[in-house]
């Protein structure tokens, strides 16, 4: 094991609950690696094909996101922007956003990440059936926080597998989906370094309707006694 600084300056900086200072420093630096990251501190998000099998265009995206251990321990609220551009199959996606944490003015951070939604079975079909479908998401997300008096980065990478079930509704498709996977944080603060793997899984709701897409879901990075974070997100066809 590393130096124990970088564990200290998480516990410090990040008022890390007593539930997280029973772990590892390497349990808890990838876990906090993952979760103030868009890798993890952002909902789960999925690609809806279109109604009418038409191709995927531009899209604008808005992302809340918010998580605490107790009502008055690490009340974490995430805001964050991005664009989602097409590729031959699906969309790799940027965010840039900012992490304010309720009882620790210290603690805000800033942080931007990408993520390709690679759709492996299902992107172009329309049917009027129900459509199982499967996808892959590689992520890469960094924070840094703002405060003149602190010196904690992150740096994480994460795969997901979202598994999806696209039900037509009219003109809308509503798309349950439950999403694993794994991920590595990488914390930084001073001299010292810590890292570690942490599983993860994700789920929600999509529906998508013309250029409309809101997706409500619900990310668990695992870790003792760890909470969960809850998200929406808001997509915008330009």
């Amino acid at each position: 094991m590393r130096k124990p600084a970088i564990f200290m300056t998480a516990v410090m900086l990040l008022a890390a609950s007593s539930a997280l200072r029973a772990q590892s420093a390497s349990d808890i630096a990838g876990w906090i690696g993952l979760m103030t990251t868009p890798v993890g501190g952002l909902g789960p998000s999925i690609v809806v094909p279109a109604a009418d099998g038409s191709a995927l265009a531009w899209r604008a995206n808005g992302h809340y996101a918010h998580w605490q251990f107790a009502p008055d321990d690490d009340n974490t609220t995430t805001l964050a922007v991005g664009v989602s551009i097409p590729m031959s199959r699906g969309y790799v996606t940027f965010d840039v956003g900012r992490s304010t944490v309720k009882q620790c003015s210290e603690c805000n951070a800033f942080m931007v990440g990408v993520e390709m939604d690679v759709p492996l079975t299902g992107l172009s079909e329309a049917d009027s059936d129900p459509t199982f479908g499967i996808g892959l998401e590689p992520s890469l997300g960094y924070m840094k926080e703002t405060s003149s008096y602190a010196d904690l980065s992150a740096l994480a990478l994460g795969v997901s597998l979202p598994l999806t079930m696209t039900v037509p509704a009219g003109a809308a498709r509503v798309v349950p989906f439950v999403s694993p996977g794994v991920g590595f944080g990488l914390l930084s603060g001073g001299n010292d370094s810590e890292s570690g793997e942490r599983v993860m899984l994700g789920g929600g709701v999509a529906m998508a309707a013309g250029k409309l897409q809101v997706t409500a879901g619900a990310r668990k990075i695992f870790i003792q006694d760890g909470p969960t974070l809850y998200g929406v997100s808001l997509s915008v066809g330009l």
